[in-house]
């Protein structure tokens, strides 16, 4: 997916600007500090969001069924995926949570109906979310959801274990209480925190009487607010006990008086949900007629009563209504996607795009684009709870009707605690009391912060009481500052003042809350980072696992949270890396090499300076710093054109390094190609794909490769860096420290790493042929068939050199199809390249 990129609109309204507002600043010392109102209460804390609350990286889930696209791509296959779906969903779940993934082959794949999800541990992944991916094209005329992601209901609360929150007053922002005596708790609970309103609330905030009030307006079936459908359950985790005094893992979003509304802490239990579950690097599309159609694909992804979810590298077209929709959600992660093109009518209920709904908690919608047509493209619905957070993401070319519908922030009925930082919207940002539109929906948000956002227009209102919506670092483009907006009575209710301080877009307010609370985390850059125990000299991630050279130079392996040292080698070790197989290659301080496997060490043939392996291949930088390659037991000498410094091997299983010249430089058929003008310091592939992180020379940062010789710096730093099965970054810093950072990544623009490109670089000659035909530049081993057109096997053989020469001079005039099919160490095919050839 492209990544994000933000355009600052023309003749923006800059509010004003300051270094420090009043409500949020960082320090000399660089903390950031929440300053409270004259309640006491702060902007909550949002970071704790996400899949794993992002304490985890998104896994990269083995594939347990592979599926491949029909030949006709109109063909109805939707029972054969669901067989598929329903095949996994009867396989045990794992260790790790998850059944498995279902691989879709690049490809079209048609459904004419809903494909339902009701297990978990499932993961649905393509390959890759552009035209040439994989392709999943919803095909049912008639307003319906492509996929279903349902577990049965939401979490149940223990009411025996009820206990009534003691404080006199909860703060907007307080995350410890005091509950009444003899209570259950204990750390690690899952709990509801209740924010029960009472009679006083609904009339305080003026929701009590939207019936007689919309009356007026020729509408009086709006619904009155009642305090039983805001009595609130926010789901939370007991961190700490102390006595009576509970802390949980996330603030309160609402203040608790005891006169409007009343705190409560209870168990609960969440037997009917599905969990673990991933959609990833795929393309939905659904039929249309016309570009105002209803009768066709209108949800694309309907999430109901899931835990722990992601979606991501997805891009969804063409559908109507609320295109990815979370009810009842907790956890959630969808990031680099895409939503666009929107195909309905222009009117309510219809094209919504990243939709937090009633219920969804903890959700996190990072680096997402929606474009062409949406009419809310980031939007919450009724009682999302909080917190929730969007962040870095855009919207482009909004749909309008005479200016109208074409907003971004909550639409309606109280959905409270959500973070809106750095949303670029060419339409409107708002957050209002909505009095009669809908079916009342009142006051659409509240303890909402728009953080660093510009927009066309933005209108901002605060309910009553202690409530609060914080608009800060915000520009607009329509010449009139946020902060000097004050709205009267609107739709038969009472406005309020907006509650806004402005400064310059100085810090991002996310990223210094999940420092503070201990996660150094650069989401933007795509990583955030950990340090862990322990002192290393080189790291090696690989096979699902990671190992060091330690600072007394033994190596050792990670496993349950700790480093376990391996045995004596009789060596002291210098570098290392490790093969998708687990195996662990060693180079020593006397240059010789080392293997480990099966709990043996093997010294190997050969002196080295470096070794890279992968996809079970294994290149080491040898005698006058030339790339060699492991070939039948022995070492191969490659191009020797440019001399390494450090190397690794890319998901296709070919050696990219850092040059002689610090430059990084990839192996294409033989020959070296320079990527950019980036100097390195060490590189890494991430096991079983080909996305490249390095260290620059210059400063030690984290850098990705983006493609087409562009590299994009990201966060972290260190001198040693190794990427393993989950794109997790390791890395090592000048201090010997240790870091893993949950890092991912994707580009439109990423070069074809998987070295397709040698079908360019790979010459035949002469062709049209009388006889012989030569191939040049086959620099690894291929198994070589010629077959005629109606797939006839001709010739086959297995090659090992340069060149090759096939004598066609006694089969008969005609065409033939060559396939070269790159082999592994065990004769197993990896990559196929095919050639035509003409016979004359």
């Amino acid at each position: 997916m492209k990544k994000l990129i933000v355009v600052l609109l023309m003749g923006i309204s800059s509010l004003l600007l300051a270094q420090k507002n009043d409500y949020a600043y960082l320090s000399t010392n660089g903390n950031l500090v929440m300053v409270p109102d004259n309640d006491g209460n702060v902007i909550p804390d949002y970071s704790n969001v996400g899949y794993k609350l992002r304490n985890e990286p998104i896994p990269n889930i083995g594939v347990e069924i592979t599926l491949n696209p029909s030949n006709n791509p109109t063909k109805d296959r939707t029972t054969d995926i669901q067989n598929a779906i329903n095949t996994l969903s009867n396989r045990p779940i794992k260790a790790n949570g998850f059944r498995g993934a279902i691989l879709f082959k690049k490809g079209t794949y048609t459904l004419k109906n809903t494909l339902k999800i009701n297990a978990s541990g499932i993961v649905l992944r393509g390959e890759g979310d552009g035209n040439n991916g994989t392709i999943i094209h919803y095909d049912k005329r008639e307003k319906s959801n492509a996929i279903e992601i349902h577990g049965t209901r939401n979490a149940i609360g223990i009411t025996s274990s009820r206990k009534q929150v003691t404080d006199n007053y909860v703060h907007i922002g307080q995350n410890t209480f005091t509950v009444a005596s003899r209570h259950s708790f204990t750390e690690g609970d899952e709990v509801f925190y209740i924010d029960q309103k009472t009679d006083a609330w609904a009339s305080a905030i003026k929701m009590d009487n939207l019936s007689s009030d919309c009356a007026s307006h020729g509408d009086p079936a709006r619904r009155d607010w009642t305090k039983e459908d805001y009595t609130l359950n926010y789901k939370r985790k007991v961190v700490q006990v102390n006595g009576n005094k509970i802390t949980l893992d996330a603030p309160a979003m609402e203040f608790s008086d005891g006169i409007h509304s009343k705190a409560f802490i209870e168990k609960y239990t969440w037997n009917d949900k599905i969990e673990h579950i991933g959609i990833e690097n795929l393309k939905m599309t659904s039929f249309f007629a016309h570009g105002t159609d209803e009768n066709h694909g209108w949800n694309a992804l309907d999430v109901n009563a899931v835990e722990n979810m992601w979606i991501r590298n997805v891009h969804i077209q063409y559908f109507g209504g609320l295109v990815i929709d979370l009810k009842n959600a907790y956890k959630i992660t969808i990031r680099d996607s895409k939503i666009s093109d929107y195909k309905s009518k222009v009117t309510g209920g219809r094209r919504y795009g990243y939709h937090v709904s009633t219920n969804t908690q903890r959700a996190f919608v990072f680096n997402c684009t929606s474009e062409n047509g949406g009419r809310h493209d980031y939007v919450t619905g009724s009682r999302a709870l909080g917190p929730n957070v969007y962040l870095d993401c855009s919207a482009t070319n909004v749909a309008s009707n005479n200016g109208q519908f074409s907003d971004s922030g909550p639409h309606h009925r109280w959905a409270t605690g959500i973070l809106w930082e750095n949303i670029v919207s060419t339409g409107s940002i708002n957050i209002e009391n909505r009095g009669c539109a809908g079916t009342g929906h009142g006051y659409a948000g509240t303890q909402h912060t728009f953080w660093n956002c510009i927009a066309k227009s933005m209108i901002a209102h605060s309910p009553q009481l202690a409530y609060k919506n914080w608009i800060i670092g915000c520009s607009t483009s329509d010449g009139i500052s946020v902060t000097k907006r004050r709205f009267g009575a609107r739709r038969g209710t009472p406005g309020a003042e907006i509650d806004a301080e402005n400064n310059a877009r100085a810090f991002s307010l996310f990223r210094e809350q999940d420092k503070s609370r201990g996660i150094s985390s650069n989401p933007s850059d795509n990583c955030q980072f950990r340090k862990l125990d322990g002192r290393a000299r080189d790291i090696g991630s690989g096979g699902g696992k990671t190992y060091i050279v330690g600072n007394n130079r033994r190596v050792y392996e990670r496993r349950n949270n700790n480093w376990k040292i391996l045995p004596d080698g009789g060596f002291e070790a210098d570098k290392l890396d490790v093969n998708s197989n687990g195996a662990v290659w060693v180079i020593d301080t006397y240059k010789k090499i080392h293997l480990f496997k099966n709990n043996t060490w093997f010294t190997i043939n050969g002196r080295a300076t470096d070794v890279g392996a992968g996809n079970n291949s294994v290149y080491i930088i040898g005698e006058n710093d030339i790339i060699f390659k492991r070939q039948n037991q022995s070492w191969k000498a490659q191009n020797n054109a440019v001399k390494a410094k450090r190397v690794d091997v890319s998901g296709s299983g070919f050696p990219w390094i850092v040059g002689s010249d610090d430059y990084v430089y990839q192996l294409v058929n033989g020959k070296w190609f320079r990527k950019g003008n980036f100097k390195a310091q060490d590189l890494s592939f991430a096991e079983g794909d080909n996305n490249l992180w390095a260290l620059s020379l210059n400063n030690g940062k984290v850098n990705f490769y983006e493609g087409n010789k562009k590299w994009k710096t990201q966060s972290g730093s260190g001198e040693q860096i190794s990427v393993g099965t989950a794109n997790e970054v390791w890395v090592v810093n000048n201090k010997k420290e240790i870091f893993v950072g949950n890092c991912l990544n994707s580009s439109d623009n990423k070069e074809d790493l998987t070295e397709l490109t040698l079908t360019k670089e790979i010459e035949a000659y002469p062709n049209p042929t009388n006889g012989l035909v030569t191939f040049s530049n086959i620099y690894n081993t291929y198994n070589v068939e010629v077959s005629n057109i109606q797939g006839i096997k001709i010739i086959s053989k297995i090659v090992d050199k340069d060149k090759i020469t096939i004598d066609l001079s006694s089969i008969a005039n005609g065409m033939y199809l060559l396939h070269l099919k790159q082999v592994d160490n065990n004769n197993k095919p990896t990559n196929k390249y095919v050639f035509k050839l003409v016979k004359e």
